[in-house]
């Protein structure tokens, strides 16, 4: 094989829309010998990186789904690297691509080299390629997700966003590193998808790429980002203390109201506010310096004058909230989540008279229906018809 190239993020940049592309036009892709291996789950590869950074470094996603046992974690990732390793060996492609911006931190736990071994015995060229963006619109955009996934806040003391893992991949004397700056003025045709292919496929392989189609915004509103903060923190204005603490269902069910509900405001930064994110990057001058990418520095502001990034410990001390729109927000959750309630409670009681058989039964129906209609709902088709339901429920939410 010729080459293998490994992308790895880095996180927030574009990353799931260039995996969906590379997933979708697999098929296209094969005829122009280039190999998007199949995926254990998802669109991208990230299951395998527990075999080079060993099962204590993994996913937490992958911790949570193996409910930290170390042995499922390393036969899931052995599985995965079999299922891409077969495919190869399968299509004998003359590019494979991988893709997860879990590789981003390989570095950091010495995965690096074992990683290249393995690749370099496929192929003559291993390249990495990573995408950086400016620390203040990563730090939000990874702010938006963290309350997202988990509803918590995680303050900082330092930044050091990109050399503690670059360096690394820098380092490598197999392998080639590639590192662009995500910014959309300066991308191949404004998208992350146009770019990534015209660098690194011909001509041909690029446009047999199927480009992302246009779909629903489903980002969080800076209210339901200070919503899930103060819940999470116990600061939340009464009546709104009484969600307390949430069920992952319970957050599913802020963010369903939040899609729905009109007025949302984009999450932005006080004034200021990203001037100090940028400043407390440590790492700037090493990314200039070594990688000839700049940041412009934002903006000061007389009002964040004397704040400190370790002052920074809350949506409300970091965004721009409309009030109006959190109180009607946290409204409707008291409201939805009252019902919700009821019917937990309605759940919990008919479980247990329910025969074991028939709930083995019934998640193995689900689980063959859904393996069986996976192809037709992931299907462009059912894509353009999902949002424009998400399009229709927003426009007739009241």
């Amino acid at each position: 094989m010729r080459q293998i190239i490994v992308h790895i993020g880095h996180p927030k940049t574009g990353t799931s829309t260039l995996q969906k592309c590379l997933h979708r036009s697999r098929g296209a892709l094969l005829q122009h010998g280039v190999l998007y291996p199949h995926t254990i789950r998802g669109n991208n590869h990230l299951a395998i990186k527990p075999l080079f950074v060993g099962p204590e470094a993994a996913d937490r996603n992958e911790l949570r789904r193996h409910k930290g046992n170390y042995d499922a974690i390393m036969e899931d990732a052995q599985n995965a690297w079999t299922l891409v390793c077969n495919d190869i060996a399968r299509h004998k492609p003359e590019t494979v691509i991988l893709s997860s911006e879990g590789f981003f931190g390989l570095g950091k736990n010495d995965g690096v080299r074992k990683f290249v071994q393995e690749l370099k015995a496929m192929a003559d060229e291993v390249t990495f390629v990573a995408y950086i963006r400016a620390p203040s619109a990563f730090y939000l955009s990874s702010l938006s997700q963290n309350i997202k996934f988990s509803g918590s806040f995680r303050p900082h003391n330092r930044l050091n966003f990109f050399r503690s893992s670059l360096q690394h991949y820098l380092q490598l004397t197999n392998a080639t590193t590639n590192v662009h700056k995500f910014d959309r003025a300066e991308l191949i045709g404004g998208d992350i998808v146009q770019d990534f292919t015209t660098r690194y496929l011909t001509k041909t392989a690029a446009s047999a790429v199927k480009m992302a189609e246009s779909e629903a915004n489903l980002s969080m509103s800076a209210e339901a980002m200070a919503l899930l903060d103060d819940i999470d923190a116990g600061t939340a204005p009464k009546p709104y203390d009484q969600l307390r603490v949430l069920t992952k269902e319970q957050q599913r069910h802020i963010l369903r109201i939040d899609r729905r509900l009109p007025g949302g405001t984009s999450p932005k930064y006080k004034p200021g506010v990203a001037r100090i994110i940028h400043d407390a990057t440590s790492d700037l001058e090493w990314v200039e310096n070594t990688l000839d990418i700049r940041f412009e520095r934002p903006e000061a502001h007389p009002s964040a004058r004397f704040l400190r990034l370790d002052e920074l410990t809350s949506v409300r001390a970091i965004c721009l909230i409309n009030e109006q729109r959190y109180q009607q927000l946290g409204d409707k959750a008291l409201k939805g989540l009252a019902r919700a309630n009821q019917k937990d409670r309605v759940a919990a009681a008919i479980h247990p008279l329910i025969p074991k058989a028939v709930l083995r039964a019934a998640n193995g129906f689900r689980n063959s229906f859904r393996a069986i209609t996976r192809p037709i709902r992931h299907s462009g088709f059912a894509r353009r018809i999902r949002n424009q339901v998400k399009l229709l429920k927003k426009r007739l939410f009241l």
